[in-house]
């Protein structure tokens, strides 16, 4: 059973009923299979994506799994662990969070800071964000549905810290990295540039490997999506590169020729101070 990666408005109000929410609890502990062909339950592989996703969660998030949140999919994949999330070591009395997501990074500032500000550009994700704040007693956050550069031009900002999620850059470098080293032959080269524009600043990852088929380039974003020419992993790499990087207001391009390799470049928003 493959999950869909993310809610739609329509699937979120679903899961918002009570009865679901009912059958969510119920369900908790059996296997998320089972549930999703129990025709007595409503909605049922709704329901079993959701018990899936809280039994992971009963480690990698325990709070979020002890106040039944929502959790979908790809924001689970992408959120930081409470474990890390705890060490965040800034303190003061506002902080505007870049990268709202799942938003555990923003549940363990709002410990530190009286006032959170938390973005989130998905319109459904920052639902699913509000609610689960409600469900974790969490009153002093507010969840921004806009882009980052789109609020941070704005009037009259005063933040005393901007925050970003630096394990979501580590995960976009490790897996560029690691599809650039599986692709290529031993010895083969990997190079990686650097370069800032007027607006962005450019990593471009240039590898010497097998390069990806014409028919396949425009798939390659997509979950769960192997190419002819894929060799091991789960297909799901490069659909949450692309997802973490539109969160951060970057752009992913790719470029390959087959047999003689591929060029990843990604450009991360530059943003000036008045």
């Amino acid at each position: 059973m493959q999950p869909r990666e993310t809610l739609t408005s329509e699937e979120l109000a679903l899961l918002l009923t009570e009865p679901v929410q009912q059958a969510i609890a119920a369900a908790r502990g059996r296997d998320p299979l089972e549930v999703a062909l129990d025709r007595r339950i409503p909605h049922a592989r709704l329901v079993a994506t959701q018990v899936k996703y809280l039994a992971r969660a009963e480690r990698k998030l325990p709070t979020y799994a002890a106040a039944q949140c929502i959790l979908p999919p790809l924001a689970f994949e992408q959120a930081s662990s409470e474990a890390c999330a705890a060490h965040k070591a800034i303190a003061g009395d506002a902080v505007l969070d870049l990268t709202c997501g799942l938003g555990v990074d923003t549940l363990f500032l709002s410990r530190r800071f009286r006032r959170v500000v938390t973005l989130e550009r998905d319109p459904v994700l920052a639902d699913v964000a509000r609610e689960n704040f409600r469900r974790l007693g969490v009153g002093n956050v507010e969840v921004v549905t806009a882009a980052a550069e789109e609020y941070l031009d704005g009037e009259g900002l005063r933040f005393d810290w901007v925050y970003a999620d630096p394990d979501r850059l580590r995960q976009v470098f490790i897996n560029i990295l690691d599809n650039a080293i599986k692709y290529s032959a031993p010895g083969g080269r990997i190079t990686v540039k650097i370069w800032q524009g007027e607006y962005k600043a450019f990593i471009e990852i240039i590898d010497q490997g097998r390069g990806i088929p014409p028919e396949d380039l425009e798939n390659v974003k997509t979950k769960f999506y192997k190419g002819s020419n894929s060799v091991r992993g789960s297909g799901i790499g490069l659909a949450l590169v692309d997802s973490i990087m539109t969160a951060l207001d970057g752009t992913m391009d790719i470029k390959s020729t087959l047999g003689r390799g591929t060029v990843v470049t990604l450009g991360l928003p530059l943003y000036h101070k008045a």
